[in-house]
């Protein structure tokens, strides 16, 4: 009798035990050391879940863990977030020390390469991940193919959607770069996207077969791409040359400055610093800046073009923090090491234009660090307009970047000594956005457009003017706030803004959008310009009611959102041309099919059967967890007949 109850006990246990572990080895277990099995949280909040992985296991590499331990005390002395706690992510001790368990298993340098930029995403500093492309170190081969990134997919360049990357799908490929990657913004995002899921190391990690070449799944054929050498795609970007750091000319009554590098190339910068001096005093007043592709160097060379014309840069600000490594960057500095020196606060009132000249300045995705402290210098301090696409290099980020080598792999690392602050802030913190937003190469001619049509109230430079407007009334208005409410979401609920004092002058939403619902921005009277992407295929009825005449949708022409402008008598401005133009459904051509109700047959529109996935239950545990509830009540009824049987047997 003991034994039988013993058996009851034991097998009851197990089957109120066996629905976790069941959900626990379906739903959460790891698929790899990668956090590939991961659910990918798009917006990479500041305290991020981390990742579950098993425990690494091994040999110990003597010289990786050596490095690691290296990278970890020197970064810890060394970068500034450690004395800013509210950007140290609350899990760091435990991020660090599962990066040295991890990296000290790891079976070669690739591996070991990718542990320390897992480690390196929890700084929020782009900088110090980009060794993964600027040194090779996860190999300068890359597919031969051109695609774009929108909406979570990557399309061709004919808009045909890529389906798989050598028999991946286009998710999984996106989930191995995030474990490793971390995005200042969308655009930062979509960069990473387009280039990282081209890389052979990436495509293999990420369980490619490993071969010389590729084939890429798109919605109608198969298509072969051999790798090839160096992770840019010709003509992708920069068309223009890139031989001269600096070079100047004449286009009719406009100065251009094409700057390829913010470094002081003393010839060719003198030859420039004469050719403005001179421009002023002929009259010139219009300059162009050309910052496409410029990823920086030295901010001052930046700052002696712009004083030479005859501006007082607005102030950002900055922390600093001393170390052994700063000291190369401040050799002045007396104070003691780990010490966070705060220097000048933002002030944009600092800004003055002596000579009333008039700038635009080109930019793109590429544009970033100092070439972006130029742009924000000129768009905070009103001395012009931004033309071109939005940056990928936050304008308030870690930079002053120093290098050091990690002594036993020799590997070369990058680390940012100080945050960088824009002047403005009350302006977006995360993004530079352009005043005419553009493809990159289109800017130099729509800034002369520009230029051309200063006085014409109406056109490209009408447009340029309502944003630079939205800046000068954007005091007091909170954009980081509302970009934390719009990050990520796939629909603008009804009345979400209504009378909303958060929204002055420009707002762009992102391209998650789909719908935007009823009075959505109703009453809000100091909304500009909204650009609203072309994923957005529905918006709801009353959706600008009370808002400013002066009111502009800027949206890719031939969208769903130009349909809607047109229809509801508001401002359009076109940003390119939509991939896939909206074209108005007529209802009168939908099928119908009958019913019976009663005895009256009705019409109503013909509606597709669900797909097999729509059938699915929606939680996959449910459907084993009564499958075992009910194998635990079958071997509990089994035990309590053979109890009744044997307590029959042993009677007198």
């Amino acid at each position: 009798m003991k034994k039988i109850l013993s058996f009851i006990l034991v097998t009851t246990v197990i089957v109120s035990f066996m629905p976790t572990i069941y959900a626990t080895n379906t739903i959460n277990a790891p698929e790899d050391r990668f956090g590939m099995g991961r659910t990918y949280d798009s917006r990479q909040p500041l305290n991020p879940e981390l990742t579950p992985r098993p425990a690494a296991a091994g040999t110990v590499n003597k010289k990786f863990l050596s490095d690691a331990e290296y990278l970890v005390e020197t970064l810890e002395i060394s970068h500034p977030i450690f004395e800013l706690p509210n950007l140290l992510d609350k899990d760091y001790e435990q991020i660090r020390d599962e990066f040295i368990d991890y990296a000290s298993f790891a079976m070669n340098r690739t591996e070991f390469i990718i542990e320390i930029l897992r480690y390196l995403r929890v700084f929020r500093d782009s900088h110090m991940t980009q060794i993964a492309w600027w040194w090779g170190y996860l190999g300068e081969l890359y597919a031969n193919i051109n695609w774009s990134y929108r909406d979570n997919e990557l399309y061709l360049a004919d808009g045909r959607r890529v389906l798989e990357i050598a028999g991946l799908p286009v998710t999984s490929v996106f989930d191995m770069i995030d474990s490793f990657i971390y995005y200042e913004n969308e655009t930062d995002r979509r960069e990473f996207y387009e280039d990282m899921s081209r890389n052979k190391v990436v495509l293999e990690l990420a369980g490619a077969p490993i071969r010389n070449s590729i084939t890429i799944t798109v919605e109608d054929e198969s298509i072969r791409a051999n790798y090839r050498r160096g992770w840019d795609t010709p003509g992708k970007f920069c068309p223009h040359s890139d031989k001269n750091i600096i070079r100047h000319e004449m286009i009719g009554d406009v100065f251009y400055i094409d700057f390829r590098k913010v470094e002081f190339d003393e010839p060719a910068h003198n030859q420039t610093l004469t050719a403005i001096e001179k421009a002023i005093s002929d009259g010139t007043r219009n300059f162009i800046f050309d910052l496409r592709c410029n990823g920086g160097g030295n901010s001052w060379a930046g700052e002696v073009l712009l004083n030479a014309i005859g501006l007082t840069i607005p102030q950002h600000g900055f922390y600093y923090r001393i170390s052994p490594l700063s000291r190369i960057k401040w050799p002045e500095s007396n104070a003691t090491d780990g010490k966070l020196i705060k220097g000048w606060i933002p002030n944009v009132s600092k800004a003055f234009n002596k000579n009333n000249v008039a700038i635009a300045v080109l930019i793109n995705s590429r544009t970033g660090s100092s070439a972006k402290m130029m742009t924000f210098w000129i768009q905070d301090g009103g001395f012009g307009i931004v033309v071109g696409e939005p940056s990928s290099n936050a304008p308030t980020a870690f930079g002053n970047i120093v290098e050091f080598k990690l002594p036993s792999t020799n590997i070369d690392m990058l680390i940012s000594t100080t945050l960088i602050m824009r002047p403005d802030n009350n302006a977006d913190q995360a993004t530079i956005w352009p005043d005419i937003p553009i493809d990159h190469h289109q800017a130099l001619e729509a800034a002369l457009e520009y230029f051309d049509t200063r006085d014409n109230p109406t056109g490209i430079y009408a447009s340029a003017e309502v944003a630079r407007a939205a800046r000068a009334e954007a005091a007091g208005s909170e954009p980081r706030e509302i970009a934390d409410i719009l990050y990520g979401i796939i629909e603008i609920e009804d009345e979400m803004f209504y009378n909303s004092t958060l929204l002055h002058g420009m707002l762009t939403l992102p391209d998650t959008v789909i719908s935007i619902g009823d009075r959505a921005f109703a009453g809000c009277s100091s909304l500009l310009i909204i650009v609203i992407p072309e994923s957005v295929i529905s918006i709801g009825k009353d959706a600008f009611l009370g808002t400013s005449p002066q009111l502009f949708i800027n949206a890719p022409a031939g969208s769903y959102a130009e349909y809607y402008a047109q229809e509801n008598n508001i401002n359009f401005f076109p940003i390119g041309n939509a991939k896939t133009p909206y074209v108005p459904v007529d209802e009168s051509s939908i099928p119908e099919q009958q019913v019976v109700i009663g005895n009256e047959p009705v019409s109503v529109p013909e509606i597709n059967d669900p797909s097999p996935q729509q059938l699915q239950p929606s939680n996959p545990v449910n459907s084993g967890l009564m499958i075992i509830i009910i194998t635990g009540a079958v071997i509990f009824a089994v035990a309590i007949c053979f109890m009744i049987i044997k307590k029959r047997k042993i009677q007198p």
